[in-house]
């Protein structure tokens, strides 16, 4: 079966990842949204039309709130991207929770779980451990679910979600199912 060809223009935009990695506060976004909008007037440029955070955001993966360098918070960014007329983008790894999350060590069997019965965990370039949520658990799911949607109603139209492949890790979950089906 042929694929057919993309129709629609792919977005051009910005993200802090590629120049900051983590390493993020509320100044360099203000700042870098600036220039963004100065940029967005020169009509030799191809227009942008997403500005993105990346990781570096939040606490931390699994507690996906404002950290303390985001002293006006989350909501206040993205209506302040989506006034300077971009798409307000935004991080997440919806399946993957730092075992240094409060969320964590306050749901022992929320998380995908090896042979010996202990949460199967992935470090991504020594930053931490993070386990990996099991989604079929009755209250696991739903808890993932509503962080990606309370991202969404803060006015993030734009949501890169990373690391989705941890979703159809093998393992043993709630519900026995495969890591596909899962």
């Amino acid at each position: 079966n042929e694929v057919p060809p993309r129709q629609d223009t792919p977005p051009i935009g910005w993200a802090t990842w590629y120049t900051f990695y983590e390493h993020i506060d509320e100044e360099i976004i203000v700042g870098n949204l600036e220039v963004a909008e100065d940029l967005a007037q020169d009509p030799t440029l191809e227009p942008m039309t997403v500005f993105q955070i990346d990781d570096g955001w939040q606490r931390t993966w699994g507690d996906w709130v404002a950290n303390e360098e985001f002293p006006s918070g989350m909501e206040f960014l993205a209506t302040e991207i989506r006034n300077a007329g971009f798409d307000a983008g935004l991080w997440l790894a919806p399946f993957y929770v730092s075992t240094t999350a409060p969320i964590f060590a306050e749901h022992s069997d929320w998380w995908v779980l090896d042979e010996d019965g202990e949460p199967i965990t992935y470090s991504n370039l020594n930053t931490g451990n993070y386990a990996i949520i099991d989604v079929t658990h009755p209250d696991a799911g739903p808890w993932m679910r509503d962080q990606v949607a309370a991202r969404s109603a803060e006015g993030w139209n734009y949501l890169k979600l990373d690391f989705l492949y941890a979703g159809a890790e093998v393992g043993q979950r709630y519900q026995d199912v495969t890591g596909m089906q899962a």
